[in-house]
């Protein structure tokens, strides 16, 4: 193989080649004609090299020595000879690790170890660690350049015409020879690493150094700048932000300072408060720091010098304005990098007037966003020759190399809406914005169902919808305000966590700006207040603002809205704004006419809602079979929610029925309609019916893992209800196993969810499971201790409390739920809490092996009870 072909591909996923046809530089800057010297030709073994196209590296530049550097070592000779008079130029140690930087060094160091590559250009935001890395990069590799290593520090430079007298005075070089002519002629031969620091602003000095590669094909050139060179032959290492903490990094403080970002602000914080404890909750508000700063390193110092002022907490509230805050560095860093907003300012100034324009407005675009919605959003302004522009320069960060999507560091967001502020033009920018979004989240919504689609979308593009809402109320935009809300309504209802209650604050809040005279749209938003009320429990409340919806109905002689508002006052008497018996007469008069007016979605909801009525009363066959008479439409149905719904409601109730075995597969399928939806209350409760039918089949330990997943989707959705129903599980299966504190203390935190005014249902069975619990406690306290016994060999009947004892030895004679009910004077939800408790401490699945039980140990009189 000839000297000069490529050797292997060095880290191809960081690095880039410049293509042979590079484009011209936009915002118009002129390119300088150089004088090209004539070459001596490509080698024999390059003679069939195509030449390429545009500004280039001219003539053969490949030289023979090793296509790969040997291996780096920590010494060299120091008092090896330089060729070079004085010490000017010669790179020293930086101080300190470059935390992060090992994969970008090595990256450098192997592609300048290629015999094909001669120039590498850093790029990266200004006080994002370039000149760190180069200066590393040269003093590490000083030893492997017969002719040693120089860095020229341009800076200070004011004009690209002075670049190479710039390089001629590190090289020591005078006379009266031209500098350009003086370094080309100095360097010729020579091997030599040579390294041009902070280029961005003299870019037209890279027909300079096009031309010093031809004239010294030896040298090898590594350039900072915050945009390349374009220059044919040239690798870029993109430099980015530091890495920044995942939510499993929070679990340790060991795992925390292992993050770069959090290791950087650690270290520079540490000198300036040497007393702090980095204990885990100090590290997990520097994670929040230095994910608000997006792992930028120039901030993140620059914060950490903030603390002389600021307490760790109250820094991080400072950062909601991070250029009020970070506007001190240190002396010996340069001018521009003393404060953030200079930094951005000195970048600022390199940008074309379109670059400009389009950067200001990319500020009301938070999170992240795409060419494609750009363009879409801002139109001419958002070309993408210009947004190219803006990621060349590092304005625009993109989000992995295999990602089609950028975003802005938080900084640099704040910095482009002043910059927006300052052009008068926030308020078209944002109407512009918040326009682009409502038409894609309409087209998605079109069909009136909410999609697999529809979900995927809204969830990657939340933050842009919630900063169009903001701004359509603050702007009084109220009809594009009312069509966001209608088309994120169904997102807000499923998703749980803090969107329930966002969502009801929105709803509120046109509420109270819409006039009355817009009827249709207050009662609208009537009903979803109510929806979102319910949701936090608050039954009453939600009930008032249902029937305020359906008197608007019926003025507005509106059949669907009229039903819909009836369906949704049954749903709150059922959870405790009303009685059983009023909700399910509602809720049969409300499927009745839904089926008359032929809306397919709506009956399958209010089915789905009295089957769900008809479990809590106990009659589990009669809900199973209306479950069951709709399961194929619910199927077809376009809504995934609809489907995954009733399967979730069909496993409860076959456990409840004693057919356990056959609840996995609706439950398999829910999971599988499931995947890739952000629906996590749907997701939890699919879980939690898992955990209830691992205990049912006597699998107690998947029970306990599934019911864990249940709970960790469970602490962002917030959701009281679900929370309690999930508390009441898991103290039944501690209960069972024993650990009768345990259930005790899970009992309570289940009254604490539901409240004092909660559903009738859950305080009753979170109050006599307590009242089981304490009272063994109370026993086991009392009782002497006895001696250890051998484990019985099956399920005995001495666990239960006296009240279940009677319900087992009912339920045994054949008794409904029901009956169970009238002959002990007690709620049929108490019946269904109390058979749920034996099952689980019988260790049963079904009310046949719970009978079966019972005769078995005498419990009743066999000739007296049903054949099981």
């Amino acid at each position: 193989m000839c000297c000069c072909s490529p050797g292997p591909a060095a880290c191809t996923a960081i690095s880039r080649p410049w293509p042979a046809c590079a484009p011209a530089r936009a915002a118009g800057r002129r390119t300088r004609r150089t004088r090209w010297r004539p070459s001596n030709g490509p080698s024999a073994c390059c003679a069939n090299r195509a030449e390429p196209r545009g500004r280039m590296l001219r003539g053969s530049h490949a030289t023979c020595w090793p296509r790969r550097l040997p291996p780096m070592t920590s010494g060299h000779p120091e008092d090896a000879a330089s060729p070079w008079p004085g010490d000017s130029g010669r790179p020293t140690d930086p101080a300190g690790d470059l935390l992060g930087r090992t994969h970008e060094l090595a990256v450098c160091a192997g592609l300048l170890g290629r015999s094909d590559v001669s120039l590498v250009t850093v790029t990266g935001m200004g006080g994002i660690g370039k000149t760190r890395l180069a200066m590393r990069l040269a003093h590490d590799l000083r030893a492997h350049f017969p002719d040693g290593t120089r860095l020229v520090e341009l800076a200070s430079v004011t004009s690209a015409e002075l670049v190479p007298q710039a390089v001629a005075t590190v090289l020591g070089l005078g006379g009266e020879q031209a500098a350009p002519e003086a370094v080309f002629a100095a360097l010729r031969g020579r091997r030599m690493l040579l390294v041009l620091d902070n280029l961005e602003h003299v870019m037209d000095a890279a027909s300079f150094v096009a031309e010093l590669l031809v004239e010294a094909p030896g040298v090898r050139v590594l350039t900072t700048s915050r945009a390349p060179l374009q220059l044919t032959g040239e690798y870029e290492v993109p430099l980015g932000p530091l890495a920044l903490p995942e939510a499993a990094d929070r679990a340790s403080q060991e795992a925390l300072l292992a993050v770069p970002a959090v290791a950087l602000f650690v270290a520079r914080a540490s000198k300036v408060q040497p007393q702090q404890r980095w204990d885990l909750p100090a590290l997990d508000i520097v994670a929040d720091i230095v994910i608000r700063l997006g792992g930028w390193p120039l901030s993140l110092e620059l914060a950490a010098a903030r603390l002389r002022l600021f307490a760790l907490p109250a820094l991080r509230s400072a950062l909601d304005a991070p250029l009020r805050v970070l506007t001190r560095g240190a002396r010996d860093r340069p001018p521009r990098q003393q404060t953030l907003r200079a930094t951005l300012d000195w970048s600022h100034a390199l940008l074309g007037q379109e670059e400009r324009a389009l950067l200001a407005r990319l500020g009301v675009f938070p999170g992240t966003f795409t060419p494609a919605e750009v363009e879409g959003a801002l139109g001419e302004l958002g070309r993408l020759d210009v947004l190219a522009a803006l990621v060349e320069h590092s304005w625009v960060v993109r989000l992995g190399a295999e990602s089609g999507a950028f975003t802005l560091l938080e900084p640099v967001r704040e910095y482009a809406l002043e910059q927006l502020s300052a052009q008068e033009a926030v308020d078209a920018a944002r109407g512009a914005h918040a326009q682009f979004y409502l038409r894609q989240l309409e087209a998605l919504s079109a069909s009136g169902e909410a999609t697999r689609e529809y979900f995927a979308w809204v969830d990657r593009r939340y933050p842009h919808l919630r900063s169009a809402m903001n701004w359509a109320l603050s702007a009084g935009a109220l009809d594009l305000a009312l069509r966001l809300e209608r088309g994120l309504l169904p997102f807000w209802s499923m998703s749980g966590s803090g969107l329930v209650a966002e969502g009801r604050v929105w709803a509120e809040s046109l509420l109270a700006q819409v006039p009355a005279s817009d009827e249709r749209a207050v009662a609208h938003l009537c009903t979803t207040a109510g929806l979102f009320a319910g949701r936090q429990g608050e039954f009453a409340a939600a009930r008032q603002q249902f029937e305020r919806a359906l008197a608007l109905a019926r003025r507005l002689n509106d059949p669907v809205a009229e039903a819909d508002s009836l369906l949704k006052i049954a749903d709150a008497a059922r959870m405790g704004a009303g009685t059983p018996a009023e909700a399910e007469a509602m809720m049969r008069g409300v499927v009745q006419r839904f089926l008359e007016l032929g809306d397919m979605g709506r009956w399958l909801h209010a089915t789905t809602q009295l089957a769900v009525h008809l479990d809590s009363l106990g009659r589990y066959s009669e809900a199973l079979l209306l479950l069951e008479d709709i399961r194929d439409e619910a199927r077809r149905y376009p809504d995934p929610r609809v489907a995954v719904r009733l399967l979730i409601y069909s496993a409860w109730l076959l456990i409840r029925l004693g057919r356990a075995g056959e609840a996995r597969a609706p439950l398999d399928e829910a999971q599988a309609r499931l995947h890739g939806l952000p629906l996590p209350s749907l997701q939890q409760a699919v879980q939690h019916a898992l955990g209830e039918w691992a205990m049912a089949t006597g699998r107690d330990a998947e029970a306990e893992a599934y019911l864990a997943r249940a709970q960790a989707i469970m602490l962002e959705l917030r959701a009281p209800y679900l929370l309690a129903g999930l508390l009441e599980t898991q103290a039944r299966l501690a209960e069972r196993r024993g650990e009768t504190a345990r259930a005790a203390d899970l009992y309570r935190q289940m009254l604490a969810q539901v409240g004092p005014g909660g559903a009738h249902y859950l305080l009753e069975d979170a109050r006599k499971g307590l009242a089981r619990s304490e009272g063994k406690l109370e026993e086991e306290a009392a009782a002497p201790p006895r001696p250890r016994v051998a484990a019985r060999s099956g399920p005995g009947l001495t666990d239960l409390t006296l009240r279940e004892t009677e319900v087992l030895a009912l339920l045994a004679r054949g008794n409904t739920n029901a009956g169970i009910a009238a002959a002990l004077g007690i709620s049929l939800p108490s019946v269904n809490a109390h058979l749920r408790t034996i099952f689980s401490k019988l260790g049963v699945g079904s009310r046949v092996l719970a009978a079966r039980l019972a005769v078995e140990r005498g419990l009743v009189d066999p000739a007296k009870s049903p054949r099981p």
